[in-house]
């Protein structure tokens, strides 16, 4: 499903001005963060529910959505496409990223990281990878810390468990 949604968005972007994919993209937004949501699945996905009552239904969700929007929409739902939605909101993210060199990243650590510290590794990284970069912390379980920036395919960890063990070979070999 990944080509597909790379089709749909390359060919939106072609046609679109700025305004028009920012105003796709904020629309896109409101749809993937529905993604979960259980009756949104159930209508976008039911065989029973006209094309008409589906567009109508994610009209209704939209904030002033742009001409190539709508169209855009209805190409989406004529081809039964809607599917794909989430794929589509990630294609244009990474796209919109790319074009605005602009990229996001994921902290996983333990402990919370304060604010400072997560604008420090935004600025080493940006400065280092020649892009600018921003980060979102996730609290996880991992005993270390943890920096993915999936648009760049770059993952850097720092496991404390690692290190312990590590040590604990290097001294084990010492004696």
């Amino acid at each position: 499903m990944a080509n597909i949604s790379k089709i749909y968005t390359k060919a939106f972007l072609e046609v679109a001005n700025e305004s028009e994919i920012e105003n796709a993209f904020k629309n896109l937004k409101i749809l993937f963060s529905l993604k979960d949501d259980k009756k949104f699945k159930e209508i976008i996905n039911s065989p029973c529910i006209d094309n008409n009552k589906k567009f109508d239904f994610l009209l209704s969700l939209l904030e002033d959505p742009s001409k190539h929007f709508i169209n855009f929409l209805k190409l989406l739902i004529k081809n039964a496409r809607l599917k794909i939605l989430k794929d589509i909101f990630l294609e244009f993210q990474k796209e919109i990223s790319f074009s605005k060199n602009i990229h996001s990243g994921l902290i996983f650590a333990k402990n919370e990281i304060k604010p400072e510290k997560i604008k420090l590794l935004e600025d080493k990284f940006s400065k280092k990878l020649n892009t600018n970069i921003e980060f979102n912390f996730i609290k996880s379980d991992f005993n270390g810390l943890k920096i993915k920036i999936p648009d760049l395919s770059l993952e850097v960890s720092f496991s404390m468990d690692k290190l312990k063990s590590q040590l604990d070979r290097y001294l084990l070999k010492a004696i």
